[in-house]
């Protein structure tokens, strides 16, 4: 019961940020253990990784049109 009345308290402050001076919710929610995310640039990350992708094709194709579909 705690932890959901605590939960409705922190999407009330969350509503709050959306507002024009969210300062107050900012600083509750600060209270509550948000923390305030770093910005992109600032985070240094190793160099891009490629993924590659190889279609396997199933045998099975699908229907061009209903009159292809038998029921």
């Amino acid at each position: 019961m705690l932890k959901r009345s605590r939960l409705r308290v922190e999407a009330l402050y969350e509503r709050k940020l959306h507002q024009q001076s969210p300062s107050g919710a900012i600083f509750a929610l600060k209270s509550f253990g948000w923390k305030e995310k770093a910005d992109d640039k600032a985070i240094t990350i190793g160099p891009a990784k490629s993924l590659k992708i190889e279609i396997i094709e199933t045998g099975h194709h699908p229907a061009d049109s209903e009159k292809e579909v038998a029921l």
